[in-house]
């Protein structure tokens, strides 16, 4: 048995997703009312100590990796929970603010949102769709994909925070548009006025020539 290796994998993976509960457990209240991922650290806790008991009090080898992959089960749906609930999170908070925005206060206060952002986020989406649909495969289930959905989860927080950050700038911004509209709008309603009282000028000059 290549123990090094066996708990070298275990602990990376319980690293990512400690990693990521703590963001969650910061950014996300409703945390607190789902147990699904505290339930199964419980239950990758329960795989632990039979491993343990396999490999020193059985010396059974079958029942010792037996019990790791079901550990290993436990901790890749901890993971998985974690954070589909962490990115539905950000990408929640970033629609949020943008869509109370109209895309010239958004281009003007965020330049790079359209070139840039926005495809970054549906790229993440794309990946983070692939990563759900194929979690349960052994193949996919890796520290290295753990850390690939963990980064990509990350770079959502970056572009939200970067946003929210700019939220002063947005209402600045928005307030200015909203003034030279109202103030467009008030020289429109000086242009109608005058022209609607030259063309009733008109009429009654009109109407007076005629004897009407």
């Amino acid at each position: 048995m290549n123990l090094d290796k066996d708990w070298l994998d275990i602990l990376e993976k319980y690293g990512e997703i400690k990693r990521v509960y703590i963001e969650c457990e910061e950014t996300d209240p409703q945390l607190k009312t789902n147990l699904q991922p505290l339930n199964e650290f419980r239950a990758a806790l329960d795989h632990v100590m039979k491993m343990q008991t396999a490999l020193y009090v059985d010396e059974d080898e079958e029942e010792y990796y037996k019990q790791k992959e079901k550990l290993n089960s436990h901790l890749n749906r901890a993971f998985y929970d974690i954070c589909d609930m962490l990115s539905i999170n950000y990408r929640n908070k970033i629609i949020d603010i943008i869509e109370t925005y109209d895309v010239d206060v958004i281009t003007a206060a965020v330049p790079d949102y359209y070139s840039e952002k926005r495809q970054i986020i549906e790229d993440i989406s794309l990946r983070i769709a692939t990563y759900r649909n194929q979690k349960g495969g052994r193949s996919v289930d890796t520290v290295e994909r753990f850390k690939e959905y963990s980064d990509d989860v990350l770079k959502l927080k970056e572009i939200y925070v970067e946003i929210l950050n700019k939220q002063n700038v947005l209402e600045e911004v928005k307030g200015k548009v909203k003034k030279a509209d109202g103030t467009q709008r008030h020289k429109d309603w000086i242009a109608g006025g005058v022209i609607g009282a030259i063309g009733s000028a008109l009429v009654a000059l009109i109407l007076h020539m005629f004897g009407i």
